[in-house]
């Protein structure tokens, strides 16, 4: 979608070191010019002079040309519309819906780790970022903002008369200099229930002079003319102008490794649909960094993990990515459910949130028995469905262990002491992690959690405190537990 400078976002960002910044996230915005870099600059036809030779005629009088630059014809009236798509770079994925109703427009962009809303009135626009499981932050784009090049990039993606001006004289522009060339004919195709025209152009950036580069918006040094070659691109276009589909290849010249990009429309719908509110809750551009700095290390963790080819590595990875950022989402890429909840557990007893214990699949008692550890706060115990666990987690009162000199709840259900003196306790569970009455018998999961090694220390004391069997809270065992939950045994 977007704009008609695919590179005005993806190249220009990448070498920002944004937050779609590697080459795993080139999967921003790339419109129907596909002139990576230039920076729509107007009618090229109208304020450059053209070499209109028999070529140059031929060229924008072929089939592909006329599908192409007769596309934008069709979509430069629209005004009142919603549209959805997905683009993909490898195996990152962003979706994209772009809502324009009575001069507002409202663009939502969901990654795997975080959403941006972009809202425009006017020459007003307003940007609002949401890390996975966070409250969303919000800023009005001033005109000096750090924040208005990508909101401009943005709202590039809309389409409109602008769009559709400055897309078919760049096109035509660079058609006229042998710049975008076409390969093979037009073809019939289907995408995602779109019956669409299907072209492939190639663009090849040496066949313009310095003047034509200038006149695009760039400079000997921009990194799309040095660091990417062999830009081919299919286009699929719908009898309404849309397209519904497009593939953008291309090389990086260090490497030879060849990257692709891939849009889909998912859904269209004209009219004005839903009303758009623009926020009006706005946080200090301080703050909104924060923000924006902690969905960048997300997408930047998930994208690094999603590339390591061992499905075990890979897992890990996430795991130890959702403890450097303590951020639940990044487990929930974990696959089987058993893996996923250890990752969850673990980061309750890092983070002291039991909330996160909603997104585990099939392990909710063990995730509940350690918040209420974590937080000591017995009354979490009530959700555990499993009555042994339920009433071992009861019984232990403030949870793993307790202060000797706290005061201790009676666990008996007739007030009295669970126990007297020390050799009234002992460890129990399936780990020996739960320190409960020697008379009981304690029966737990055997789902191992590397936090239950500290239970098998020296410095792990299981005893009788006010009443209460519990483990001592001591210097090593809070050293222990605050490792060991950084850790995941896989």
């Amino acid at each position: 979608m977007g704009s008609n400078n695919l590179s005005t976002l993806n190249f220009r960002e990448h070498a920002q070191g944004s937050l779609n910044a590697p080459k795993f996230a080139i999967i921003l915005a790339f419109g129907l010019l596909f002139a990576l870099g230039c920076t729509g600059t107007g009618n090229v036809a109208g304020n450059q002079t053209q070499n209109n030779t028999n070529a140059t005629l031929s060229a924008l009088d072929t089939p592909q040309a006329v599908l192409l630059l007769g596309s934008f014809d069709k979509i430069g009236n629209l005004t009142d519309y919603t549209v959805a798509y997905t683009e993909a770079s490898g195996l990152v994925s962003m979706n994209y819906t772009l809502y324009s109703a009575a001069g507002t427009q409202h663009a939502i962009i969901k990654s795997p780790v975080y959403e941006k809303d972009l809202y425009y009135y006017g020459p007003d626009a307003y940007f609002c970022i949401q890390p996975s499981g966070k409250n969303s932050t919000c800023i009005k784009v001033e005109q000096n903002s750090s924040y208005k090049m990508e909101a401009d990039a943005v709202f590039g993606r809309f389409f409109g008369a602008k769009y559709a001006k400055d897309g078919q004289s760049i096109d035509k522009f660079l058609i006229s200099r042998g710049a975008l060339s076409f390969a093979g004919g037009v073809e019939n195709s289907t995408y995602a229930g779109f019956g669409c025209s299907q072209i492939t152009l190639d663009i090849d950036y040496k066949k313009l002079s310095l003047d034509d580069l200038a006149y695009l918006g760039f400079s000997p040094e921009n990194p799309t003319l040095n660091l990417y070659k062999n830009f081919s691109t299919v286009f699929c276009i719908s009898k309404d102008g849309l397209p519904v589909f497009k593939n953008l290849s291309y090389v990086e010249v260090a490497s030879g490794a060849k990257q692709s990009t891939v849009s889909t429309i998912t859904s269209f719908e004209k009219g004005a649909g839903t009303a758009i509110n623009i926020p009006s809750d706005f946080a200090a551009e301080s703050d909104f960094y924060v923000a924006y700095k902690q969905a960048d290390a997300l997408l930047k963790s998930y994208a690094s993990c999603a590339y390591v080819d061992n499905q075990t590595d890979r897992d890990s990875c996430y795991a130890a990515s959702a403890f450097d950022n303590l951020d639940a989402s990044l487990c929930g890429k974990i696959q089987g459910a058993v893996k996923h909840d250890q990752c969850l557990i673990a980061l309750v007893g890092t983070t002291k949130n039991p909330d996160i214990c909603s997104n585990v699949l099939s392990l909710t008692d063990d995730c509940l028995a350690t918040a209420a550890q974590a937080t000591n706060n017995a009354s979490l115990c009530a959700g555990i469905a499993n009555q042994t666990v339920r009433e071992a987690c009861m019984a232990i009162g403030t949870g793993a262990y307790i202060d000797r000199n706290a005061t201790a709840s009676t666990p008996s259900k007739d007030g009295s002491p669970q126990c007297m003196t020390d050799a009234d306790c002992k460890p129990q569970g399936c780990s020996g992690q739960i320190c409960a009455g020697a008379k009981s018998n304690i029966i737990t999961t055997c789902i191992w959690m590397p936090s239950f090694e500290c239970y098998k220390q020296s410095f792990a004391a299981c005893g009788c405190y006010q009443g209460a069997c519990a483990w001592q809270n001591n210097s090593g065992m809070n050293a222990c537990l605050q490792n060991k939950s950084m850790a995941v045994n896989w």
